[in-house]
């Protein structure tokens, strides 16, 4: 795979990162400003699943691809049906990812889709393995998955 389209996919990320979580943002955005951001966030996501449907890549690259998806289809308004083509294909995927922060991302975006709490636990660790200092990608997520954790009511996580 072309560098170019990885560093391309960690640049869209990090911006997606900043409208997620309202850094960077003007004060009057308007529902126009919301529309155009869910509009090139998803065209961006298609030409991406576009874009593994037709080339090989590796597990790692595949997983780093799938990450920008799920990514940037927090911008906006729910796209179901691409969500759900994400969510499986991470799933395959999972099983030929080494231990590391790309599982560790891509299972933090699963958790928020399924809600699965069998995966807090392998979370939790890999978050405490990252090597310091964290990334601005990486402290991004963090946040991101506490929202996540703070955003399910009456959760009842085992002792």
């Amino acid at each position: 795979m072309e560098k170019r389209i990885l560093q391309d996919a960690q640049d869209f990320r990090l911006k997606c990162y900043r409208r997620m979580l309202l850094i960077d943002g003007v004060e009057d955005y308007a529902i126009q400003d919301y529309q155009e951001d869910w509009r090139d966030a998803q065209k961006k996501v298609k030409m991406l699943f576009a874009y593994l449907d037709s080339h090989d890549v590796t597990p790692e690259e595949e997983g780093e691809l799938l990450l920008t998806i799920f990514v940037g289809l927090q911008v906006g308004f729910r796209n179901t049906e691409l969500m759900e083509r994400a969510t499986d294909r991470a799933f395959e995927l999972l099983p030929q990812l080494p231990q590391g922060k790309l599982l560790c991302h891509l299972l933090v975006y699963l958790y928020d889709e399924t809600e699965d709490e069998t995966m807090l636990e392998d979370i939790d660790h890999l978050f405490s393995s990252f090597p310091r200092p964290l990334t601005q990608e990486d402290r991004y997520l963090q946040e991101t998955y506490r929202n996540t954790i703070d955003s399910i009511p009456y959760r009842m996580l085992a002792v």
